[in-house]
């Protein structure tokens, strides 16, 4: 017993998916869509398969009269552009069904695919010598597209396209490719009739006005050297040659030594990027080999100056570090206003390089014996730990205090978070909390951050290096005990969680 397949329409089309194009005119939008989605969904080829195979099935159609086509990938891409207008819309379909903008967007859409896929040239009435060829392509373009095209016309130009490019596969690639050519061509002499059969035959006639192209396989691309090394940068900057100044300074050297100018990277955009990279670089190797002295002066004055941008002036102040052995200019900022306090402010932005920040001492007010937890920190430091988590979380500890390491301020690259370790939590809070001016953490995750890293300090780090100590073990308890029940004071919740 056989049982048909059920074939499902595409939304926003209404038809099914089709094999080839049916009936006898030039196909609309919704049928290229119908055979593209036939062979994307039905034979489960990708999309751009599926468009190469539209392709193919839709030029013979035009080629059946004549009519000048564009290029095969101009084809595709106006393809992929109905595909993805048909994607946007089915997905908004989707996410908001009542919408009236959602409805017109939909109405419209299934309008504009009843229009003709034109892949016509732009001058092909032009290019074009017979007048029925002519008038049943305009005919095509208007409302209702009369006009009907004859099968064996539709077979003669699929048979005729595929002799030529067995054709140009087995003799003529290498000709061509020796030649230097780009396309592969097809004449309009190579669909020929005659009475007796409506034989098909290959021709080698003159070029016509308006071939269709096939594109041959790609050429390797060059490898081009890149000539704008560091030094080149630096000097172009210290000259003040501008991007397209430098740009045709380096093409003329190049040109002038006897070398090919295709072989190496001086586009403007290239000049931009490896100048703007090498600034970046020098800036940070600058702010790494500085080291100022022990007692040192900062100076400052304000200037008013021409804006970089545009013709007004604006207010800068220099701020200048001198010591003994140490001169280093820290910025020339623009000034609001000239008040004491945005001076005062600027002036801060440049002295202030640290990038984390301990806890206030609002939070500082919350912990119990802060002293101690460092005293019981650097102690512990000062000791052999068995594994490189454990000075991690004792360094951070510290710094959260607002106190410093005997090892120095350091922070380690992110670790592994594990169900079985929370002592990677513990750490990634700390680093959280101590970073947060380098990222934006909302209100309320910045909260729950401060109360794990507060039961980390104030809780967890004693406990966690006693625990070794087997003796002391009910002791321990009993003042974890007392740590959990006045830790309530600071996160109820946490507390409860960690006693029950």
């Amino acid at each position: 017993m056989e049982v048909n397949q059920v074939i499902p329409v595409i939304p926003l089309i209404g038809s099914e998916p089709q094999e080839r194009f049916i009936g006898g005119k030039l196909p609309n939008k919704r049928e290229v869509l119908c055979v593209f989605f036939h062979h994307h969904r039905t034979m489960r080829k990708t999309i751009s398969e599926a468009v190469l195979r539209t392709v193919d099935e839709l030029i013979p159609i035009w080629m059946a009269y004549s009519i000048p086509v564009i290029k095969a990938q101009n084809i595709s891409k106006k393809i992929k552009e109905i595909f993805k207008q048909w994607q946007h819309i089915r997905k908004s379909t989707s996410r908001s069904e009542s919408s009236s903008t959602q409805k017109k967007k939909e109405q419209d859409f299934k309008q504009n695919i009843e229009q003709l896929f034109d892949i016509a040239l732009s001058n092909a009435l032009e290019l074009m010598e017979d007048e029925e060829h002519r008038r049943f392509l305009i005919q095509q373009r208007e409302p209702g597209r009369q006009g009907m095209i004859s099968e064996i016309k539709i077979e003669e130009a699929r048979a005729a396209i595929a002799s030529k490019r067995e054709s140009e596969d087995r003799y003529g690639y290498k000709r061509h490719q020796g030649h230097g050519a780009d396309v592969v061509k097809l004449e309009p002499e190579d669909l020929k009739e005659e009475n007796s059969g409506e034989e098909i035959m290959e021709s080698n006639g003159s070029e016509s006005d308006e071939p269709f192209e096939i594109e041959p396989r790609r050429k390797n691309r060059k490898v081009q050297k890149n000539v704008f090394r560091e030094k080149l940068a630096t000097v172009c900057d210290n000259t003040g040659l501008s991007i397209r100044g430098a740009a045709s300074v380096v093409t003329a050297t190049i040109e002038s030594l006897g070398l090919d100018v295709e072989s190496y990277t001086i586009s403007q955009s290239t000049v931009y990027r490896k100048r703007r990279r090498n600034r970046k670089n020098f800036v940070e190797q600058l702010k790494n080999n500085f080291k100022a002295d022990p007692q040192v002066t900062l100076h400052w004055d304000g200037k008013i100056l021409p804006d970089l941008v545009g013709r007004d002036n604006v207010d800068r102040i220099a701020v200048v570090l001198t010591g003994q052995s140490v001169s280093q200019l820290l910025g020339v900022p623009k000034l609001p206003s000239g008040t004491g306090k945005a001076t005062a402010e600027q002036q801060w932005k440049n002295i202030d390089k640290k990038k984390f920040s301990p806890a206030p001492p609002k939070v500082l007010q919350q912990i119990l014996n802060p002293e101690e937890i460092i005293e019981f920190a650097v102690e512990h430091i000062k000791k052999t730990q068995p594994r490189g988590d454990y000075l991690e979380l004792l360094s951070l500890a510290i710094i959260f205090l607002g106190g410093i390491p005997p090892n120095g301020i350091k922070f380690c690259a992110p670790g592994c978070i594990s169900r079985a370790r929370w002592m990677g939590r513990a750490i990634y809070c700390l680093k959280m909390w101590l970073l947060r001016s380098s990222f934006r953490l909302p209100q309320k995750e910045e909260k729950g951050v401060l109360n794990v890293c507060i039961f980390v300090v104030q809780v967890y780090l004693k406990c966690w290096f006693r625990a070794p100590n087997s003796s002391g073990a009910p002791k321990n308890d009993v003042e974890l005990v007392k740590d959990l029940l006045k830790h309530r004071n600071v996160d109820e919740g946490g507390a409860n969680a960690a006693l029950y």
